[in-house]
């Protein structure tokens, strides 16, 4: 059952756009576009998860739970305070949806 109270991490959600922009060496990078602010819960996994994958846990890919946002989309970029996460998959389940992300930087 899904409850909103828990949402207590405030994200940010940016779009790799088609818009690009050069930068003082004359390359085109990307320009990122805020798509927008809502709130989320992190579902961290277990210890033994985490042993399992053999992985740090900046590696390890998370879920966040939230409510359902149909501008959401695969290779969108989450940003959590200071660090961007990619976004795999998203698993709608009614009013909410579960995300699964991939840490960046």
């Amino acid at each position: 059952m899904y409850n909103p109270g828990r949402n207590k991490t405030r994200i940010k959600v940016y779009s790799q756009g088609a818009e690009y922009t050069e930068n003082e060496v004359g390359e085109l990078v990307p320009v990122l576009k805020l798509k927008f602010v809502d709130w989320a819960e992190i579902k961290r996994q277990s210890g033994k998860e985490v042993l399992e994958q053999r992985k740090t846990e900046h590696q390890l890919g998370r879920t966040l739970s939230m409510r359902f946002r149909p501008d959401l989309a695969p290779e969108d970029l989450i940003y959590i305070g200071e660090d961007e996460y990619l976004v795999l998959a998203i698993l709608p389940m009614g009013r909410y949806m579960e995300v699964v992300v991939e840490w960046q930087k």
